[in-house]
C-alpha cells in the first residue's frame, strides 16, 4: 500500500460516522464513468436545449467595462 493510501485510510479512521457517509457518496460519484450526452438527466438535457436559444454576447467585455466606468464617473463626478 502506498503512503498516500495509508494516509487516506488514517484520515478516514479519524472521521466521525456521519462524515464517512458523506465521503462515501463523493467517492461513489468519482467512480462513475464520465457523463455522455446519453447519460444526462432530463433537467441537464433541458438546460442544454435552452442554451441553444441564447443570443451570443453582442458586446465586447472591455467595451462594456469602459462604458460602465464612464457612466459611473459621470454620475459620481459631483461628489468631490
Amino acid at each position: 500500500m502506498t503512503a498516500v493510501r495509508e494516509h487516506a485510510i488514517h484520515l478516514l479512521n479519524t472521521l466521525p460516522e456521519e462524515k464517512v457517509h458523506f465521503l462515501i457518496g463523493i467517492m461513489e460519484r468519482m467512480q462513475r464513468p464520465e457523463e455522455t450526452p446519453d447519460s444526462l438527466s432530463s433537467s441537464q438535457v433541458a438546460y442544454q436545449r435552452l442554451q441553444q436559444f441564447r443570443r451570443p454576447n453582442s458586446f465586447d467585455v472591455d467595451d462594456y467595462k469602459s462604458a460602465l466606468h464612464e457612466a459611473w464617473e459621470q454620475k459620481y463626478a459631483n461628489l468631490d
